[in-house]
């Protein structure tokens, strides 16, 4: 599973993610744009064999946003925007294993190319497919929980002006910013998570679970409450004293 937040402005071919050297060297690769469709779209392709197969899903209104994309061991390919179900597809064949690193912003190698224009942030890897009660803690919660197992990385992308990145896994998957500008003052998508209320969260995501979620019912910061998340008369917000 793959889950970023981003706010992309580049309408035409803009790379989130890509594990692709050159035009025999390729895995897959992950990017949002207008090229094939409406934008932004995002698109999700794999190489296998020489050929390759991709996905495409329309993502709506341009702004933050947070996509989070999973493939399972039978080949269901799923896209969500902030949660949400918004495409899926079934890939023909698994991808071609390779000993790439991965690009962030970018096709990697020979390509280097389809360069990413826009904000990203919190770019996560899991090695196993995440559910939407998952994907849901990660949109509100705008981090990896603690108690996520398999991150393969996990990439806030707020290190200062450094050169690096780092990744907070634990697996040591950091990385070396190159062309790319980190800027302190650009938009945060934490203003653009926090719903006011339960209720909120539940018209929006009918289909979430009761349990914990962040909200911010005034502006001046969030706050970790449990929601009743039931189909019939859901949303409520209980307070603990």
């Amino acid at each position: 599973s793959i889950n970023v937040w981003a706010l992309p402005t580049k309408q035409t071919q803009s790379t989130v993610l890509s594990k692709v050297d050159d035009a025999s060297d390729k895995e897959y690769y992950l990017a949002i744009s207008g090229d094939v469709g409406p934008w932004p779209t995002a698109t999700f392709q794999i190489e296998y064999d020489s050929s390759e197969w991709y996905m495409t899903a329309f993502l709506g209104d341009p702004g933050w946003m947070m996509l989070t994309v999973t493939v399972g061991d039978d080949l269901t390919v799923r896209i969500y925007r902030d949660g949400e179900l918004i495409g899926t597809d079934t890939a023909p064949h698994t991808a071609t294993q390779t000993n790439l690193g991965g690009a962030l912003g970018k096709l990697y190698g020979s390509y280097n190319s389809q360069f990413y224009g826009g904000h990203l942030r919190e770019l996560s890897m899991h090695d196993r497919v995440l559910d939407i009660e998952e994907i849901g803690q990660l949109f509100e919660q705008i981090t990896v929980p603690d108690t996520f197992t398999d991150v393969i990385g996990h990439w806030p992308l707020t290190d200062s002006a450094t050169g690096m990145v780092t990744d907070l896994s634990g697996n040591g998957h950091h990385g070396t910013v190159y062309g790319a500008t980190h800027d302190p003052a650009a938009p945060g998508c934490v203003e653009y998570a926090y719903a006011k209320d339960c209720a909120q969260i539940h018209h929006e995501h009918p289909d979430w679970p009761d349990g914990t979620y962040w909200i911010d019912p005034d502006g001046t910061g969030p706050v970790q409450v449990s929601c009743d998340m039931r189909p019939n008369n859901g949303g409520w917000t209980l307070v603990f004293h």
